[in-house]
């Protein structure tokens, strides 16, 4: 299953005050992995500043990609709190 990201969310993203990694990606309709893969210099949510300019890949979303972002997110906020 494969999704159009909204028409707000062109192929530049702009980081606002509070933004996650996750947050950016639900916004946009795509992947933390894919705003990964498309921005090598950002390794994580830690790495974002305000202002700061993200490149995002026009095309089609796969479901399964975004699944695995969402439980790899849950995955390392749950050990943070270990």
């Amino acid at each position: 299953l494969a999704q159009t990201p909204p028409a707000s969310c062109g192929t530049t993203l702009r980081v606002e005050r509070g933004d996650t990694l996750s947050r950016i990606a639900e916004r946009c309709g795509i992947s933390e992995r894919g705003l990964l893969r498309d921005n090598p210099r950002i390794e994580g949510s830690g790495d974002l500043r305000v202002g700061m300019e993200l490149r995002r890949s026009p095309g089609p979303v796969d479901t399964a990609d975004r699944l695995r972002s969402f439980a790899q997110e849950a995955g390392e906020a749950l050990s943070g709190v270990a």
